[in-house]
């Protein structure tokens, strides 16, 4: 299980990757440290990058309304534009949720399907070759951390 961010702060975009696993306590624990992270930066884009993310059993739609809630009260900041990035129908639907629940302080909230998509309506197309470098880069370090010794 495991979430990831980058942070471009020149482009005050912050590149979540989300992999493997996700329940609740996991996106409480991103919550906490993105917000001390973050303190002080100016952030104008968001890209949560789902793409990865093989397993949501552990994740309730009461999760999903906490993590919004949470943004809300504890932040306390313009979060600027957010892209979801979605790999199939169920992880749409997750992400619909929480934009629903979110617009009354977030509404530049937008699903896609695609990283050009996502990165052309965040105006940072830019980005795309850097970020499918950083992405490559985590799912090499995955494989090798997991292999098995030889011998």
């Amino acid at each position: 299980m495991s979430i990831e961010r980058r942070y471009f702060q020149p482009f005050g975009f912050v590149l979540t990757l989300l992999r493997g696993r996700v329940n609740g306590p996991c996106v409480f624990r991103h919550l906490g440290e993105k917000a001390v992270e973050t303190r002080g930066m100016q952030l104008t884009a968001e890209l949560i990058d789902c793409r990865d993310l093989t397993d949501v059993s552990g994740l309730e739609s009461r999760d999903i309304h906490a993590a919004a809630q949470y943004e809300r009260d504890e932040t306390n900041q313009n979060m600027g534009k957010l892209a979801i990035l979605v790999p199939n129908d169920l992880i749409f639907g997750l992400a619909r949720i929480y934009q629903s629940v979110s617009e009354p302080c977030r509404r530049d909230i937008e699903i896609f399907r695609t990283i050009e998509e996502s990165l052309a309506w965040l105006e940072l197309s830019n980005l795309h070759g850097e970020i499918e470098a950083l992405k490559l880069a985590a799912a090499t370090e995955r494989q090798t951390e997991f292999q098995p010794a030889e011998g």
